[in-house]
């Protein structure tokens, strides 16, 4: 992309001709450098230095191709530069915020851009130093291209990149097909008469027949209509009702009708609307471009001929070095450094507080309230204390902690605000103390065990467990049995109690007691004789104590359930299961039986 290059009001004053209705040629002799950004058409604020290796020449007439180098060892960054003249005048200037260009101390800088004019003639603008020169190639203009690629090259809008035998043969597959034309079309090709290409097509006479526009036949017609008239603007369709112009410039020549000013630069008098007066900008000048000066201008003036001179002088800010200073050097011998200071006895900050490190970090600060409290007045405290010597208002706060059972894989771990730790003693508890002086003291803390406990002190050598609820499920019976008491007994909880509830079920107590249920119920009516042998729910870990069996009639109701009489005997059991024998009390009738209920104990 081109920069645009503001000329300035004495480049445009060179540029114009003696009869004030055209431009002459100019003659750039030196590109100035700047890395301070700066509105172009100004004067390069911090200029950095001048390059006389500058060449360039038109491209365009609104466009110059301009190439500088310096293969000096100069570090430096470009933001912009301006094009001075033979006589030193700024002709014009470029600016802008971004880098430009950078230069190392190891490289050459070859800094090559396109400047365009928005109302001067290119081709006036020349250039001092032209052995060397880079312009963009065009259809007038030798210069530098860019190479297509295969898109460019299919794509075939481009009209700056040349087209290389790779991309070539890729457009020409995109157009022709790969590999085509084959050898057919060749060969269709190299035919240099009408008959023979018909004759290698295979046409014959039909070829021959003159069915088009004007023989009467409408086979070449869409919709009735030949295609000169679709070519014609009326016969259109859905066409625009206005047309936007894309960006473009005109010449002077094709403008119609222009005003006399148009033509030409305008002179003063033409001009309307002038100022009255113009504010010159910041600028100096040579001794020599002084007309008529006093006598004091042509040298430094003795201080007995300056008039109303002040009669104080207050000084700007400044500083000294500590040999500078009578005696200062012994004063601050016999002060206290400021890093590791010892002092001889006590320190005293009346009214203030003293401060243990930097305020920009954390910091402790022991105020005059009797406060030790983390970074400052803002800060909690950790510690205070009143007048008579007692603990007033300490908190620990941070703000950081999730629920207790969230904590876990946060990071948080280390962090809460009071963390009470062992020291990294694996041998070692890690409690808290809590005293009623004169009276009674405990501790509270995680004992060796990892297991929140409490007592020791006034309470003798006992630990006791903490827990939350009685239902914890942690605790097994053993625990249970030593820690949980009511009146010093133990007490169970849910939590201890194992319980298996379907219709064949077991209930298991902390102490080893169990409790066994069941149901069975026969395929088929059972008749007198040895009846089943049935399986626990769960084997008894210790032995079983007893067996309680009771019949189950499924049949009241039904058909003959008179005959549903047999009932079931225990005939033994082992810590697995039980067996059992179906037994009638007599009749001809008696001799069916349904089904079972069961309920063991055991251990």
């Amino acid at each position: 992309m081109a920069l645009t290059l503001t000329i300035t009001p004495a480049g445009r004053a060179v540029l114009v001709n003696a009869q004030t209705d055209g431009t002459r040629a100019v003659r750039i002799a030196r590109v100035g450098l700047t890395a301070t950004a700066f509105v172009p058409g100004q004067s390069l604020p911090n200029e950095i230095k001048r390059l006389a290796a500058v060449a360039g020449g038109a491209t365009a007439k609104d466009t110059v191709h301009v190439t500088v180098t310096d293969a000096s060892t100069d570090i430096y960054t470009v933001r912009g530069f301006g094009w001075y003249l033979d006589d030193g005048t700024l002709f014009g200037s470029y600016g802008q915020a971004n880098v430009i260009v950078e230069k190392s101390a190891q490289s050459t800088l070859l800094l090559a851009t396109d400047v365009q004019f928005t109302d001067a003639d290119a081709a006036q603008i020349t250039f001092g130093d032209t052995t060397f020169n880079n312009p963009a190639a065009t259809l007038d203009t030798l210069g530098v291209v860019k190479l297509a690629g295969e898109d460019d090259a299919t794509a075939g809008t481009d009209t700056q990149r040349v087209v290389t035998p790779k991309s070539l043969l890729a457009a020409l597959n995109a157009r022709l097909g790969a590999a085509a034309p084959t050898a057919f079309v060749k060969k269709l090709l190299g035919l240099t008469t009408a008959a023979a290409f018909r004759g290698e097509l295979g046409l014959k006479s039909a070829a021959l027949k003159d069915d088009g526009a004007g023989n009467g036949l409408d086979a070449d017609t869409l919709d009735g209509q030949h295609g000169d008239y679709y070519r014609a603007w009326a016969n259109l369709t859905d066409k625009p009702t206005t047309f936007t112009p894309s960006a473009h410039a005109h010449p002077w020549s094709e403008i119609t009708n222009p005003p006399a000013q148009a033509t030409r630069w305008p002179a003063w008098s033409e001009v309307t609307a002038k100022p009255d007066t113009f504010t010159p900008a910041p600028h100096s000048h040579a001794w020599s471009d002084i007309n008529n000066p006093p006598m004091q201008t042509q040298r430094w003036p003795a201080w007995s001929e300056v008039t109303a001179k002040p009669t104080t002088f207050a000084p700007s800010a400044h500083t000294h070095a500590i040999g500078d200073v009578t005696n200062l050097q012994t004063a601050l011998d016999a002060k206290a450094p400021t890093q590791s200071p010892v002092f001889q006895g006590s320190v005293v900050a009346a009214g203030g507080a003293v401060q243990i490190g930097a305020a920009g970090g954390a910091y402790a600060t022991l105020k005059n309230d009797g406060t030790l409290a983390l970074n400052g007045g803002t800060g909690y405290a950790l510690a205070r204390i009143g007048a008579s010597n007692t603990s007033v208002g300490t908190r620990l706060t941070n703000g950081l902690m999730p629920s207790i059972d969230g904590i876990s894989g946060t990071g948080l771990e280390g962090s809460p605000p009071l963390l009470v730790a062992n020291g990294g003693n694996a041998s070692a508890s890690a409690v808290m103390a809590f005293l009623r002086e004169s009276v009674a003291g405990g501790f509270l803390g995680l004992d060796t065990d990892n297991v929140l406990k409490w007592g020791g002190w006034t309470m003798g050598p006992a630990r006791r467990v903490l827990h939350d609820r009685i239902r914890d499920a942690a605790l097994d019976g053993t625990t249970w049995v030593e820690d949980l008491r009511v009146v010093g007994n133990p007490v169970w909880h849910s939590g201890q109690i194992s319980f298996a509830a379907q219709g064949n079920g077991w209930m298991k107590f902390p102490n080893g007691f169990m409790v066994q249920w069941g149901t069975y119920l026969s395929d088929v009516p059972w008749n007198e004789g040895t009846g089943p042998s049935l399986g626990f729910p769960m084997a008894f870990p210790n032995g079983c104590l007893c067996v309680q069996l009771t019949d189950y009639n499924t049949n009241v109701g039904g058909a003959l359930w008179q005959q549903y009489d047999n009932t079931a005997q225990l005939t033994g059991w082992d810590r697995t299961h039980f067996t059992s024998y179906i037994q009638y009390p007599g009749g001809a009738n008696a001799n069916r039986w349904c089904g079972l209920t069961f309920f063991a104990l055991g251990y």
